[in-house]
């Protein structure tokens, strides 16, 4: 398993390259120094992925690298015209900087590959389905706009679905050598370098001049299970992932342009960088950007009392800011309440005593709690209170508070569905949004701690002997109290994604072994022009990701042909009317994976795609274990 993430370290460069260099040159043009530039340059990056993406096909571009390019270019020409195309810049943060982030990518890395297994291995959860085959469909049709993705709309022209993560992906895929490693090094990417580089962006916006909390914000990262990690065991939610990742940097760039003492250069060139992250969120997924809307409300809120209270500018600008706000804030509401989606098997499963522990302990769903980074994130909001910088991180951690106790225990339904309804009735989504602001405040509190601890210490050194044992011991019982929790809140994690989302066993919900290997006999057996039928519930869709080979039905749900649907309900009886609708779609050959399935068993639409050694219109041409391969050869000529 080590050789082959070792044989994989060149895809991954390529991954995390690509993710950080298109961007690199407008964050250096914008003024970016030091570590941020990884921050900046990554969310650069996004947005020109996301931009080329749209408008490639508009200009008839095959998606590839060219539009990448091309969209650097542009990126980097309108950043430097805005900003002047100036030598300086905002000052790093030394080289203790990079040391930090890239001590914090390197465990990163280490711990996905190892709750991985091996990079070859397909996500084996519900979502992954799709995700997989939707990687394959931007490269078949070398299409990646988020406007048309027709995957599971065949008969569609136009389908929006947000589609940064695919594009994103696809773009790998050469070099990682399958959709399967592509996908799995772009979750390591943004898990190692996007989401700690974010964190360190806005905790280096509240607090510029506090150097530890900046350092220390992307090793905290490390501390909280239920996101990145548990947007994959849930889902998984790819695109969400990318586009909460994305979240901290675009309320840094918010900050950054509303601070006083700002040239006017520097507000503009981080505006339109914060226009490319806001529209990179949006195609990571819709959600994270309205939940970026929601959480930039405090930001202005304390812009706008900051005036007031100060008494800066005129009143009439002063009133202009004030009014603003509650319509920007208005507008988001209206948004929120026309754009949510509700789906009733996320029910609250909580009492609101729970829920509100849970919240505030940060262990969503009965998860351990990450004892070190609740302490750290108590002492930075004491420290932000105290010292009046950074409180609007506490009002944004109340609305994810909020949010969460409104999704686990809120039984009014009309009610419920009004607040979280947009998604993040989802527990969850609603638990990631607890993670945005309480990283940054657990940094901030990480310098105080660090002091103390060395207060502390000098006093023990003055003691007696027993005295000194004894405080000592005292020291250690409490560090053990704090680091126990903590480890197992990421351990659960590593270990669901083990025997779950990364399951390379015969127990795997997904592709087994013996599915994997008749994948590969396939890809020796069938012509290019085939077309195979099978259920989706078993994943026999990932055949189309794995090896290109066309499929009936390439995720569990979608708007099929009349004619799709009459196989997945009667192929196996065979007759007349299969035959004639085998004819006219072309279908070649069938796969059977047996019952297990990564989706409860028993959906009305593929209940004739089981048990299809009983069909009189196929023949067994492949087998591996229970996993069988049939050819359609009890219907005459299908020319």
């Amino acid at each position: 398993m080590i050789l082959d993430w070792i044989d994989s370290l060149p895809a991954l460069a390529f991954a995390i390259a690509l993710l950080v260099l298109p961007g690199l040159p407008a964050a250096w043009l914008a003024g970016f120094r030091g570590p941020l530039l990884i921050g900046i340059g990554s969310v650069g990056s996004l947005a020109i992925i996301a931009a080329s993406s749209l408008a490639a096909p508009v200009v008839g571009l095959r998606w590839s690298l060219v539009p990448v390019l091309i969209g650097t270019v542009v990126l980097s020409l309108v950043v430097g015209i805005v900003a002047g195309f100036r030598r300086g810049g905002r000052p790093a943060i030394r080289s203790q900087g990079w040391l930090w982030l890239v001590g914090a990518a390197v465990v990163w890395i280490a711990l996905m590959a190892y709750s991985m297994t091996r990079p070859s291995l397909p996500i084996q959860n519900y979502d992954g389905l799709y995700h997989l085959n939707a990687v394959r469909f931007v490269l078949d049709t070398g299409d990646a706009s988020s406007f048309h993705q027709t995957l599971a709309y065949p008969e569609s022209s136009s389908v929006f679905y947000p589609a940064l993560w695919h594009a994103y992906t696809a773009l790998v895929v050469p070099v990682a050598g399958g959709v399967f490693e592509a996908t799995n090094l772009v979750i390591i990417a943004a898990c190692a370098v996007l989401w700690p580089a974010s964190v360190m962006l806005l905790t280096a916006a509240v607090w510029p001049k506090q150097r530890i909390a900046i350092l220390a914000a992307p090793v905290l990262t490390l501390g909280i299970s239920f996101f990145p990690m548990g947007f994959l065991n849930w889902g998984p939610l790819l695109p969400n992932l990318l586009g909460n990742a994305l979240v901290p940097a675009i309320l840094a760039l918010i900050v950054w342009i509303l601070r006083t003492g700002v040239a006017a250069r520097d507000r503009f060139a981080h505006a339109v960088l914060l226009l490319g992250a806001a529209g990179a969120c949006a195609l990571g997924h819709p959600s994270s950007l309205l939940l970026a809307l929601v959480f930039a409300v405090p930001i202005f809120a304390e812009r706008v009392i900051g005036l007031w209270r100060e008494g800066r500018g005129t009143r009439t600008a002063r009133v202009a800011w004030t009014v603003a706000l509650v319509v920007a804030a208005a507008a988001i509401a209206v948004i929120w309440v026309a754009l949510r989606r509700v789906h009733n098997e996320w029910l609250p499963n909580q009492s609101p005593a729970q829920g509100l522990g849970e919240a505030l302990l940060l262990a969503p769903m009965s998860r351990p709690i990450p004892a070190v980074i609740v302490v750290l994130g108590v002492v930075g909001a004491i420290v932000a209170i105290r010292r009046a910088q950074g409180r609007w991180l506490l009002v944004t951690h109340a609305v994810g508070v909020f949010f969460f106790l409104c999704a686990v225990s809120l039984l009014h339904a009309g009610l419920r569905e009004l607040i979280v309804g947009i998604w993040y009735s989802d527990l969850n989504r609603a638990a990631a949004t607890l993670v945005v602001a309480s990283l940054p405040l657990a940094a901030r509190g990480v310098e105080p701690v660090l002091g103390a601890v060395r207060t502390w210490w000098a006093a023990t050194r003055q003691k007696d002997g027993l005295a000194r044992i004894a405080r000592i011991g005292v020291a250690l019982v409490a560090l053990a109290a704090l680091l126990g929790p903590q480890f197992l809140a990421v351990r659960n994690e590593t270990k669901t994604m083990r025997i779950g989302t990364f399951n390379a066993t015969d127990e795997a919900t997904g592709l087994s072994p013996d599915e994997e290997a008749l994948f590969a006999e396939a890809e020796r057996l069938l012509p290019d022009d085939a077309l195979v039928v099978g259920s989706p519930l078993t994943a026999t869709g990932l055949l189309y990701a794995a090896t290109g080979i066309r499929v009936v039905f390439p995720h569990i749900l979608g708007d099929w042909s009349d004619d799709a649907d009459l196989l997945g309900k009667r192929l196996r009886f065979g007759g007349a009317d299969v035959c004639d609708a085998i004819n006219r779609m072309g279908v070649t050959h069938a796969l059977d994976f047996g019952e297990v399935s990564v989706f409860p068993p028993g959906d009305p639409r593929y209940t004739g795609l089981d048990r299809l050694e009983r069909s009189p219109v196929l023949t067994e041409i492949a087998s591996s274990g229970d996993a069988k391969l049939f050819e359609v050869t009890g219907c005459g000529d299908r020319d």
